[in-house]
């Protein structure tokens, strides 16, 4: 049995709500670190959280189709901004274990 398109809209929708929440979490967390700490892995995390605000805001206009492209390339837009969003995460993991080496 397929689910109607309302229940489908509403089950994006809760969707899109977490991942913004998780978004501002992520935010909130990277520059409270940074004022605290003033250390490049929070900044850099900062940098991590854009990329998966610019991800969602992708997603959003494109599923209220404000933003149409070709399906291909949203897929590819979508993707790149997740992969950059992993690859800033990975940097700010590299930095972070570097800065502590320093410490010690």
């Amino acid at each position: 049995m397929r689910a109607c398109e309302p229940c489908k809209r509403g089950e994006d929708m809760i969707l899109f709500i977490v991942e913004a929440v998780l978004g501002v979490v992520l935010l909130f967390l990277a520059v409270f670190l940074w004022s605290v700490s003033r250390r490049l892995s929070a900044a850099v995390l900062s940098i991590t959280a854009v990329f998966f605000y610019s991800s969602l805001a992708v997603k959003l206009l494109e599923y209220y189709k404000v933003l149409v492209m070709r399906s291909a390339l949203s897929i590819i837009v979508q993707h790149a901004l997740l992969l950059l969003a992993l690859c800033s995460f990975i940097i700010t993991l590299v930095v972070f274990i570097r800065e502590e080496e320093k410490r010690e």
